[in-house]
């Protein structure tokens, strides 16, 4: 039976924040009858454009309810942003995005998906991520950042015990472990996100190694039990980051070090000043697309 067609909601003009903002917003909604988005993501244009937010909807989305989701944004940040809403056709979307999906070369991990499993190029570790339901194939700057960021810590660092914050769909803890053979726990708030987790780590055969939980935080009770890591990964987004600094000196051991992602280059220093409250020294930043990744130290 052909599937109905769905419906895409594009919120351009924005700013990079309120553009995220958005985004949070479409995906913590709860079920509804006409306005639950099927997805959101938000992305820049190009270099120096503006931002945008996509929202893909299973039913046509009411314009005046768009309408009024943004309205607060133009009264308090003073944007004008534009909105358009339209029908897609009915094509397997995932399978055309799958044929322009490239290869991912980040240090020494090569991030590819099943359409490119005879791709990985020799010396590389090979992490096989299709696109899906949860964040992280290694094409956001965010995550090939993290990636960097950890195969430049494993040059010079045995760790031994790890955990993903946030894990979306697993890749940097699916790196973790093949390159160190060493445990790492993988959490996520979102149990979609921790289902295809699992997916990806039996595909990649890191089942050994990679523990996935569904935690809020830092306080789940596995979480603590686990502690202290002498490496923690967090590619979630500067507010929670910041939030999280004193909770994450409990949980991370002394001398031990933090790859944090998700943050806008012009959100890096806040963030840096809560870690260094925190007990933290900063040791590396590298941005990349407009966002950074920031290595730091207890």
């Amino acid at each position: 039976m052909q599937q109905p067609n769905q419906w895409l909601a594009r919120i351009a003009d924005l700013s990079p924040e309120t553009a995220i903002e958005i985004s949070d917003i479409f995906e913590a909604l709860e079920e509804s009858v006409v306005n639950t988005p099927l997805a959101a993501a938000a992305f820049c244009a190009g270099e120096d454009a503006d931002w945008a937010v996509e929202a893909n909807f299973a039913e046509k989305p009411d314009p005046a309810w768009i309408e009024g989701l943004v309205s607060d944004f133009k009264t308090n940040h003073g944007i004008a942003p534009s909105i358009q809403i339209e029908e897609m056709e009915n094509r397997d979307w995932v399978s055309l995005s799958l044929q322009n999906l490239s290869p991912v070369k980040a240090g020494r991990f090569f991030v590819h998906g099943s359409h490119d499993r005879e791709k990985p190029m020799s010396g590389s570790i090979s992490i096989e991520i299709d696109a899906g339901q949860a964040f992280g194939t290694g094409h956001h700057a965010t995550t090939s950042g993290c990636l960097a960021a950890l195969d430049r810590e494993l040059r010079h660092t045995n760790f031994r015990n790890c955990m993903d914050l946030g894990c979306g769909s697993g890749v940097l803890a699916i790196a973790f472990a093949k390159a160190t053979k060493q445990p790492v726990l993988a959490t996520d708030i979102d149990p979609v996100a921790l289902e295809v987790a699992r997916q990806n780590v039996k595909l990649n055969r890191t089942a050994r190694e990679v523990t996935c939980i569904v935690a809020d935080g830092l306080e789940n009770p596995t979480v603590r039990q686990s502690a202290p890591f002498d490496l923690v990964m967090a590619n979630i987004l500067s507010a929670p980051l910041i939030s999280l600094a004193n909770a994450m000196r409990r949980c991370v051991a002394p001398g031990g070090i933090l790859i944090l992602s998700g943050i806008l280059a012009r959100q890096a220093p806040k963030v840096e000043a809560s870690y260094r409250a925190a007990g933290f020294h900063f040791k590396h930043r590298s941005i990349n697309e407009n966002w950074a990744t920031l290595i730091l130290r207890r």
